[in-house]
Order: structure tokens, then C-alpha cells, then sequence
């Protein structure tokens, strides 16, 4: 288990916020505020990169590299209907592209077939959020 290893979160925290600071640097000068948002997300990246190979050592888990394929497509799609989307000027037009794109990634990822229609009729239930765990609890016990 992780008991007791505490300290590996601190260090791939420090060096994510490392690499963020230092392409900080680099980046806002050059772009700006979006190169503060590219350089957050490197730093969460390497953060995320750290953190799972640390505790891959300690604890397996098993990795669903198709879901995981299909969510980043279903992401990048997203973010290219985001840049088609005019800049918004107000607190409800940025609400309103906030939901375009949250129903845009949703539809992604049933066009992907990450996940099927009944899971997700599954998941909206009341009182789903036990259900849930319990679910992927015996699919991760299943698989180890």
C-alpha cells in the first residue's frame, strides 16, 4: 500500500510546480495568458506522470488505455468546438458555451463508445453514487 509514503506526492507536486514556474518563464511573455493555461497544463501533466508511475510501483491498477484514447478524442474535439464558439462577453455566454461543450464531449464519447447509452442512464439515477463505487469496485477486483 501507500502507507507511509507521503513524501512521493510531495516530490512529484514539487516538480510540477517546478515545471510549471520555469515554462512560466518562457511561455507568458511570449502568449500570454495562454501561455500561463499551456504551462498549467504541463505542470499538472508532469504532476499526473509522477504520481502515477510512483504509485503504479506500489498499488496495480489496472489501465483502460481505450477509454482513456477515446476521452482525450472526445476532449480534443471539445476544444476545437471551444475555438469555433465566439469569445464570450458575459458570465451566461460563458455558461452557455460551458454546456455546448459539456453536452458536445458527452455526445463524443457515446459516438466513441466509451461508454453505452444504459450506463449513463445508469449513472444519472438517484442514488447512483454508491452503486457506482460499488460497480467499479468488483470490475477492479475482476481484473487484478
Amino acid at each position: 500500500g501507500l502507507v507511509g509514503k507521503q513524501g512521493w506526492s510531495t516530490v512529484s507536486i514539487t516538480i510540477g510546480m517546478a515545471a510549471n514556474v520555469g515554462l512560466n518563464f518562457i511561455l507568458i511573455p511570449r502568449l500570454g495568458i495562454t501561455g500561463a493555461a499551456i504551462t498549467t497544463l504541463i505542470g499538472f501533466g508532469v504532476q499526473f506522470g509522477l504520481s502515477a508511475m510512483m504509485g503504479s510501483r506500489f498499488i496495480k491498477l489496472p489501465f483502460d488505455f481505450p477509454f482513456v484514447f477515446k476521452s482525450l478524442v472526445a476532449a480534443g474535439t471539445m476544444g476545437l468546438l471551444a475555438l469555433l464558439l465566439p469569445s464570450p462577453r458575459s458570465m451566461w455566454m460563458l455558461a452557455a458555451d460551458a454546456g455546448i461543450g459539456a453536452v458536445f464531449y458527452l455526445a463524443a464519447l457515446l459516438a466513441l463508445k466509451a461508454f453505452s447509452l444504459e450506463q449513463l442512464r445508469e449513472a444519472i439515477r438517484p442514488g447512483v453514487g454508491t452503486r457506482l463505487v460499488a460497480v467499479a469496485s468488483a470490475d477492479i477486483g475482476s481484473e487484478l
